[in-house]
């Protein structure tokens, strides 16, 4: 699972977004890195394969103007530079990123990425993450490429709204379409007060300042002026602006399984006892929340597990330890969170 975040407000984006992302990559990210801004007509992008400090370092990303962004670091799946996000719609009008999986989609949505792909290529569109043969457990398409499948989404937007569609309209419609379960965001180089979303099942947080909003996979990575925190409904699409939250309800022939108090809370003991006993990645921990609200059902368990992590740390009650591990390439490395529960002695 990737880690995104996002801000719109009355402040330069770009510095804010990289700190975000400092705070909380090493959850499972840091292995391919992006940043873009809207400012004057124009979305500003770049991309690296590294973390965060090699994006700064190799890039212009921390001297981006503009008030609204996001930015986006990838688990360790593969690809070239353009395998990682942000991705840009052909003709520059829209930037997409998203986080998620096929899960129980894959394939009911398989056949429908190839025919976007070849209705697309038909239409001019591109998309620079193709490579000449299969990626990894991406759909293959129709000429045996490989395409990331967040590209095809971006491209698949793209075509929407310069068919006239609105962004919100682009993104539900894309989404019943082609997706998994998938948080994304969207830039949109004519709405620069806005960043636009879609939501099946996988997590988003916003929260809001007296300067903005913000946005997040992991509301860990929210500055401390951050007093307003909500998580997206679970399958919604909407806008947000500095001082606003905009949501429409999605509907899929998926249902996503509601979580209880009592999930809740036997996932809260099921992490509590497991990272009383050693020291856990996002990864491990995610495999505790399932064993409790299933495998075989769509259960947003990133939220649960996020949420729970946060509270921890609210409480005084979760050690984050930091490590470095070998990135996307061999000479370099990523951040490693690994959780563990204060006090708890491991034998």
């Amino acid at each position: 699972m990737c880690n995104i975040a996002g801000y719109v407000g009355t402040k330069r984006a770009a510095p804010i977004l990289i700190e975000m992302m400092r705070r909380q990559e090493g959850f499972n990210a840091g292995y391919y890195t992006g940043l873009a801004t809207v400012n004057e007509g124009k979305i500003l992008m770049d991309k690296v394969i590294g973390d965060v400090e090699v994006l700064c370092k190799n890039t212009d990303c921390e001297n981006f103007q503009g008030n609204t962004g996001f930015i986006h670091s990838r688990s360790k799946s593969g690809g070239s530079v353009e395998w990682g996000h942000p991705f840009m719609g052909t003709g520059e009008k829209i930037s997409y990123i998203a986080n998620g999986t096929a899960g129980l989609f894959k394939k009911a949505y398989a056949e429908a990425h190839r025919e976007a792909y070849t209705a697309l290529i038909r239409d001019g569109y591109v998309m620079r993450s193709r490579e000449e043969h299969p990626v990894g457990a991406y759909t293959v398409m129709p000429d045996g490429s490989g395409v990331h499948v967040s590209d095809l989404v971006c491209q698949q937007i793209a075509k929407f709204v310069d068919d006239g569609m609105a962004t919100m309209e682009a993104i539900e419609k894309t989404y019943l379409l082609l997706t998994g379960e998938v948080i994304g965001l969207v830039l949109n180089r004519d709405e620069p007060d806005a960043i636009f979303f879609g939501r099946i099942n996988f997590p988003m947080f916003v929260g809001f300042s007296s300067h903005g909003a913000y946005l997040s996979s992991t509301p860990q990575a929210f500055p401390d002026d951050v007093k307003s925190v909500k998580v997206l409904n679970v399958m919604s699409c909407g806008a947000v602006y500095k001082d606003r939250l905009i949501e429409k309800a999605l509907k899929t022939d998926t249902p996503i399984t509601t979580v209880t108090p009592k999930h809740y809370k036997d996932c809260y003991d099921a992490v509590c006892n497991a990272i009383s006993k050693k020291e856990m990645t996002c990864e491990e921990i995610d495999e505790v929340v399932l064993d409790v609200l299933g495998r075989d059902v769509c259960a947003p368990y990133p939220a649960v597990e996020y949420e729970i992590l946060w509270e921890l740390e609210k409480q005084g009650r979760l050690h984050i330890n930091k490590y470095r591990v070998k990135g996307a390439i061999p000479e370099l490395t990523a951040p490693e969170f690994k959780m563990s529960l204060r006090g708890a002695e491991y034998v």
